[in-house]
């Protein structure tokens, strides 16, 4: 686990090619941070992977998606709509704090969280 309030290191940075940068084996730093929260607080992990499962068994095969990846999908979206609408009353108040508060839950990748808690949840699962 990680110590939220530290400044981790870049396991990588963009290449000469043009590769994308990661951050402590994420996307980015805001994607990190949200994991870090998370996983700090058990009630947080079992919360996230109990909706994982819950979009899991109510998602199926489509044409172009997995029954797994469906699944992702509607969970990254679920997670993402959860922490807008759950921000503090104090981003409220508008201007620039509100403009960087947005713009770094912008900058998460929901998808990749999704990912990871919905392994997490069909661990024991025959997928």
């Amino acid at each position: 686990m990680y110590t939220v309030g530290t400044i981790g290191i870049m396991d990588s940075m963009t290449t000469e090619n043009g590769d994308m940068q990661t951050y402590n084996g994420y996307a980015n730093y805001e994607t990190w941070l949200v994991a870090v929260w998370i996983d700090n607080d058990q009630g947080n992990i079992d919360h996230w992977v109990d909706v994982a499962k819950h979009h899991y068994n109510i998602s199926e095969d489509r044409k172009y998606f997995t029954k797994k990846e469906e699944a992702i999908i509607s969970f990254s979206e679920d997670m993402k709509e959860w922490y807008e609408d759950n921000m503090p009353d104090s981003c409220d108040i508008g201007g620039l704090w509100t403009d960087l508060i947005h713009a770094a839950l912008g900058s998460v990748d929901w998808h990749e969280l999704a990912g990871k808690y919905m392994e997490q949840a069909l661990e024991n699962v025959e997928v």
